[in-house]
């Protein structure tokens, strides 16, 4: 048990630095399993990503950060009981992995790729129709581990396959940069994609704030 632990705190960890990255900020491990992340985004201000937390875990946290929902706490997964001071604003996501050996059908001609936050590590990948943006995606790569993020396609765009060719076009760059696996965190709609591409599941993601 304690082996399979660890194991699942270095993949929480590989994906906590590669999504942090991916937004322009660096995380700090604040203890093992545990990392933190200053934000400044409009949704929060700050977050926490935790391995394999314990109720005792998120009640600390709940109780430092008391009333400041703000402050984000996603555990990976979450302990079967929810500790009072934390409410729940999301509980159907899910870490999901997949080996990138295979690239998968060409995507087509129009996707432009830049890089972000003057960071050669990390890319973004745009689609756009009409001068209008109709999907996108960012992938972070650290070492061999590629962490995709904020893939999105706008409503008027949906089922045209834009999704399948934006995560290929990011495969591409996280390929060419060495990359051998790709971690994401997927929402409930997200995860039939993925699964569609070869992707598994690791662990369910809860996300809370204090309240």
């Amino acid at each position: 048990m304690e082996r399979e632990r660890c194991e699942l705190a270095d993949v929480v960890g590989a994906w906590a630095r590669g999504w942090a990255r991916a937004r322009g900020v660096r995380p700090v491990e604040v203890r093992p399993g545990v990392w933190w992340a200053r934000l400044d985004a409009e949704s929060r201000r700050e977050e926490y990503v935790l391995a394999s937390p314990s109720v005792a875990d998120l009640a600390v946290l709940a109780a430092e950060h008391r009333a400041d929902d703000r402050v984000w706490v996603t555990a990976m997964p979450p302990p079967a009981e929810v500790p009072s001071g934390l409410d729940v604003l999301a509980h159907a996501e899910a870490l999901m992995s997949r080996p990138l050996d295979d690239v998968g059908a060409p995507f087509r001609p129009g996707l432009v790729a830049e890089h972000l936050h003057d960071d050669p590590s990390v890319v973004h990948v745009s689609y756009r129709v009409d001068d209008e943006q109709a999907a996108r995606g960012v992938v972070s790569v650290i070492g061999e581990v590629a962490v995709f993020d904020k893939i999105l396609t706008e409503d008027a765009f949906r089922r045209q396959g834009l999704g399948r060719d934006v995560m290929t076009a990011l495969t591409l760059e996280a390929l060419s940069r060495g990359a051998t696996r790709a971690l994401l965190v997927a929402s409930p709609e997200g995860q039939a994609l993925y699964g569609a591409l070869g992707w598994s599941t690791v662990q369910p993601v809860h996300t809370f704030a204090p309240n």
